[in-house]
C-alpha cells in the first residue's frame, strides 16, 4: 500500500489515524489495517464486543504508520458477505481484499471480569496475500505461552504474529506498567492519576488492548522495515 493511496483514504473517511503514544513501536511504511469484530470466547456477557472492536481500531491508530478502516464499514462488508465475524484465516484475507487493505487484525477476549478487573486477550496479525491453511482458533490460541510469536512454519500457515496475555488489574507488576503508561499518556488529567486506568474498567480494557497491539507491532513480522514486504 503506497503513501499516496493511504493519503487518499484519510480525507474520505476510508481510514482513521491519530497521534502516536510515547515510546510506541512504529511501522515506517504506511499500512492500512482491517479490524475484525472482536470475538467473545469468554464466559462473560458483561461487555460489548462491538464497542471493544472500536477500541481496538482507535488504539491501533495511536501507532505511527498505521491507518484503520472504520469498523462500521467492516461490519457492513461482512453482512454483505453473509457473515458477522472473521472466524478463519481465509475470512481474514477476504476482508482485507474487500478493502484493498494490507492486513487484518483478529482479536478475541478469552476472559473478562469487570470487578477485579481482569481481561484475557488474544490478538493475531494477518498479512494480505499470505497462503494460509489453518483456522483461527482463539480457544487453542489462549493456551499458548504469553506474548509468543510463531516460528517460521507457523508464520507460513497462520498469522504472521500472535500475542496472548491475561491482564489482572490487582497484579503489582501490571500496575507498574499501567503507571508508566498513564503518566505518559494523560495520567495528570484526572485526580486518580494513573490509577484511573485501574478504577475505570473501560480505561483498563483500553490499556490492555493498547499493550497487546504494542507487543504485536514490536514483533518483526508486523513491521515491513524489519520483515520485508510480505505481499
Amino acid at each position: 500500500m503506497t503513501a499516496a493511496v493511504l493519503a487518499g483514504l484519510v480525507p474520505s473517511g476510508g481510514c482513521a489515524s491519530h497521534n502516536t503514544t510515547p515510546d510506541s513501536p512504529r511501522i515506517n511504511e504506511p499500512t492500512v489495517v482491517v479490524v475484525a469484530p472482536v470475538l467473545n470466547m469468554s464466559n462473560s456477557t458483561d461487555f460489548d464486543a462491538l464497542k471493544l472492536s472500536d477500541i481496538v481500531a482507535a488504539e491501533l491508530t495511536t501507532f505511527q504508520g498505521v491507518a484503520v478502516i472504520p469498523v462500521n464499514r467492516v461490519l457492513a462488508a461482512l453482512v454483505r458477505q453473509g457473515r458477522d465475524a472473521v472466524l478463519t484465516p481465509e475470512d481474514a484475507l477476504a476482508i482485507a481484499d474487500e478493502f484493498g487493505a494490507d492486513a487484518t487484525v483478529v482479536t478475541a477476549v478469552t476472559a473478562y471480569d469487570g470487578y477485579t478487573p481482569a481481561v484475557g486477550v488474544v490478538m493475531q496479525w494477518y498479512w494480505r496475500r499470505r497462503v494460509i491453511a489453518t483456522e483461527f482458533d482463539p480457544v487453542a490460541a489462549s493456551r499458548l505461552a504469553s506474548e509468543s510469536t510463531p516460528g517460521p512454519e507457523a508464520v507460513a500457515h497462520g498469522p504472521a504474529v500472535q500475542v496472548q496475555r491475561y491482564y489482572n488489574g490487582t497484579d503489582g507488576a501490571l500496575q507498574g506498567e499501567i503507571r508508566e503508561y498513564g503518566a505518559k499518556r494523560d495520567g495528570a488529567l484526572s485526580p486518580y492519576g494513573w490509577r484511573r486506568y485501574v478504577v475505570s474498567q473501560e480505561l483498563f480494557v483500553r490499556y490492555c488492548i493498547w499493550d497487546s497491539i504494542r507487543t504485536m507491532l514490536s514483533q518483526g513480522a508486523c513491521r515491513r522495515s524489519v520483515g520485508g514486504n510480505p505481499g
